[in-house]
């Protein structure tokens, strides 16, 4: 069996010098076929033929199916967090780390720049001086 489809058309110039239209076809055998699956067909056919060499036939398939979600392959840990959240993890651990560092807490020693960090330990080290006085220089 051999099934064709229009893909095409074009001129070319016959050995008698006449301009003439051809359609291009490709057929159902393969791109192995032809000029890659593809052939040439005079649209008026011979001078001696009284039918019609091409019946055109166009079938469309309107029976278009209701679009429904593919079915997802992300893990289930997806339905509780988000996917992309490129702020809050990486910054997260770096920002303790910078806090550590800035309080002293780390093997560098910085300027104190927090005011509270709270540590696994549970113990709360405060950034501010245990006393503090007021302009005339007095313990409040």
């Amino acid at each position: 069996d051999l099934a064709v489809n229009i893909v095409g058309y074009g001129n070319y110039i016959t050995a008698e010098g006449q301009k003439k239209s051809y359609w291009l076809l490709q057929n159902s055998w393969g791109k192995h076929w032809g000029d890659d699956g593809n052939f040439k067909v005079d649209m008026h056919g011979p001078d001696h033929c009284q039918n019609n060499f091409i019946h055109t036939a166009a079938v469309f398939n309107l029976d278009v199916p209701v679009v429904a979600p593919a079915p997802s392959s992300d893990p289930e840990i997806n339905d509780y967090y988000m996917k992309n959240s490129p702020d809050f993890f990486s910054n997260f651990y770096f920002n303790k780390y910078e806090a550590e560092k800035a309080n002293g807490l780390g093997e560098e020693k910085g300027p104190v720049n927090n005011s509270v960090l709270y540590g696994q330990s549970g113990e709360e080290t405060s950034a501010l001086p245990a006393s503090v006085g007021d302009q005339s220089g007095k313990v409040v």
